[in-house]
């Protein structure tokens, strides 16, 4: 019986319909351990650098309406922000591609700009229309 070393340092490979005589055992060991030896004795990567990305403003103006009467939500990597009045919203991190979402409502005029380079650089919505849009990053 083995003990526990030796338990622990074994691998079963299922190898289902085939089957290999003494030779085929011996160099698909062979062939394993060299993979392994290789693979576990390289050495190690420090991680990729997190990128710090950009900062982006939103500038968010409501006309034509009272403060409260609107909201707009922008969502930037799972972090939402809302605005009910006029105002800015910031978001780190941002890199090329990276997508800021806007949605929400309001019974005037909205207007929402980016301070970065994205497409598109800013958005007007009419009187009582739906806020829905994208902003994505260019550089």
């Amino acid at each position: 019986m083995a003990n526990k070393k030796s338990i622990a340092n074994e691998i079963k490979i299922q190898l289902g319909q085939l089957t290999l005589n003494s030779k085929q055992q011996q160099k698909l060991q062979k062939g394993i351990h060299a993979v392994l030896v290789k693979v576990l004795s390289a050495p190690t990567k420090d991680p990729a650098p997190v990128l710090n990305g950009k900062t982006a403003t939103l500038h968010v103006v409501f006309t034509g309406t009272i403060p409260g009467n609107s909201e707009l939500t922008a969502n930037f990597n799972g972090t939402e922000q809302t605005l009910t009045e006029s105002g800015d919203l910031v978001f780190e991190g941002l890199i090329t591609g990276s997508i800021i979402s806007i949605t929400g409502s309001s019974p005037g005029t909205t207007i929402v700009t980016i301070d970065i380079k994205a497409d598109p650089a800013s958005m007007t919505f009419a009187p009582g229309q739906d806020i829905n849009g994208l902003f994505i990053i260019l550089e």
